[in-house]
């Protein structure tokens, strides 16, 4: 059993389930975080924004995505942007959000609470650094720390696994696959479940917070790897290698769209990535593509991202799913409706459309699931970033009539962007009961995104509608 999994590791055993040690992580996170609220937030650009337009967090981002199709900017602003810059959680912008916010506030980034590199906020307040808070509030021997570094040892062992590889040949195939002389060598059966394992932890995406099964798909990786794919016959090798490639992608996927840690998730995209080209599975390596498009986008590189999903499409038409083809033209709809591009947009999603229709009844090589209920619900939520907010409702409500139960994160998904239709139409009780929806989704499936965006709409409706009871409670449930 891996380490993560038995919660032993080299120096020390810790008595903690994973949902135990996520909960204590919030924990200490949420202290360091207190501690340095006054000195990170940017109290300038939020005060521009209620104080100069007066507007909500969700009103202010349709005004800067504006602006940035005007002057031209490859850049998605939406609430959660804005959000992460006032509550001090970029430092300094990316040079297409600097140029953008300089011309829409008409004031140098600095003036708005925003630190150049090589400064620190937290230092000129006077504030601890994270270093030496944490020691004062956690053990030396931090089960975080611990467990960070099995994580990460595991992309590098994978890394080390793939560096192994060989091309298909005869003679040694002959060795490495008779099961009586090769000690190590894994039969068909086995290597067929290993796939179907892996099959099973990526559909459960769909409804299973990262708690539970990211430990799960890290010791399925961990397994894979001790079978030592290099020393096996190049047919088993191949159906081993790609299984890496798919829980690698599932994990990067995890810590970088659940948790928002792109700096791990970016490693562990890398390893799939490698390990898909490897294996040369064209249609996996397309997926794989997608993702990092996703992650690029939502680290705040939306050029980056459209570089991704185009990269990935024209290496889909070479051997992709139908299925996978459908889901790489939807989610590059959603990046080009972030940057304002609606023509480009509504193309895509008739050709996502298209895609599905040819699918065919294989699994899909991605994480979670992909089908016509959820092509809806990326239409809904393109109408909704393009600003078409009555079409985006239709749409939505159609989607959560389609989309089946057991699918709690797409669900969850489709109610914020719901909900957010509903704050910008000013329908305070409508869009706070879609928000309470979704977070009784979000808390099962502990995505801590959906909770943020919550939080985010929260704010937005509390502009116009703070006394409402639905927005009370609304409230009443985020501090439960």
């Amino acid at each position: 059993m891996c380490a993560c999994a038995s919660g032993e590791v080299r120096g020390g055993r810790y008595d903690q389930s994973e949902s135990e040690w996520f909960a204590e992580r919030e924990t200490r996170a949420g202290a360091w975080q207190m501690a340095r609220v006054a000195a990170e937030r940017c109290e300038g650009l939020r005060r521009y924004r209620t104080e100069v337009r007066r507007e909500s967090r969700l009103a202010f981002a349709a005004y800067l995505q504006k602006v940035a199709v005007d002057l031209g900017l490859p850049v998605a602003c939406d609430a959660r942007t804005v959000a992460r810059w006032e509550d001090g959680d970029v430092r300094w912008p990316q040079e297409p959000y600097r140029r953008l916010l300089t011309v829409a506030t008409g004031r140098e980034l600095t003036d708005l609470g925003f630190a150049p590199r090589g400064t620190d906020r937290i230092h000129e307040a006077g504030v601890a650094d994270e270093g030496a808070l944490s020691t004062a509030l956690v053990p030396a021997a931090d089960w975080l720390d611990v467990h960070r570094r099995t994580l990460l040892a595991g992309v590098t062992a994978g890394l080390a696994v793939l560096s192994g590889w060989q091309p298909p040949d005869a003679r040694r195939d002959q060795v490495l696959g008779d099961l009586h002389t090769n000690p190590l060598a894994v039969d068909a059966d086995t290597a067929d479940d290993i796939k179907g394992i892996a099959l099973h932890y990526r559909r459960s995406y769909r409804s299973m917070s990262p708690a539970t099964l990211m430990p799960q798909a890290f010791g399925h990786l961990q397994l894979i790897m001790d079978l030592r794919p290099g020393d096996q016959h190049s047919a088993i090798r191949r159906i081993l290698v790609s299984s890496i490639a798919e829980m690698a992608a599932l994990i990067g996927t995890m810590w970088s769209l659940d948790r928002q840690e792109f700096a791990t998730g970016e490693q562990y995209l890398q390893l799939a990535s490698r390990a898909a080209s490897e294996a040369g599975d064209q249609d996996l390596m397309a997926f794989v593509l997608g993702g990092r498009a996703f992650h690029e986008a939502y680290s705040g590189d939306l050029a980056a991202g459209l570089h991704c999903i185009e990269n990935a499409r024209t290496m889909a038409v070479r051997g992709a799913s139908g299925t996978n083809r459908g889901w790489l033209a939807a989610v590059a709809s959603e990046l080009y409706a972030s940057a304002g591009m609606e023509r480009e947009c509504r193309d895509l999603l008739e050709a996502a459309a298209r895609h599905l229709s040819e699918a065919d009844e294989g699994p899909w090589v991605g994480v979670g699931a992909f089908n016509l209920a959820k092509l809806h619900a990326y239409q809904g939520g393109a109408s909704r970033r393009l600003g078409r907010y009555r079409q985006a409702e239709a749409q939505l409500t159609e989607a959560l009539g389609e989309l089946a139960p057991s699918m709690l994160k797409h669900r969850c998904t489709a109610l914020i962007d719901l909900a957010e239709t509903h704050v910008l139409a000013r329908d305070a009780d409508r869009a706070a009961a879609r928000a309470l929806d979704a977070l009784a989704l979000a808390e099962r499936t502990g995505h801590q995104a959906s909770v943020r965006r919550i939080r985010t709409l929260h704010q937005d409706l509390s502009s116009y509608a703070k006394d409402a009871a639905a927005t009370k409670q609304l409230c009443a449930a985020l501090q439960s």
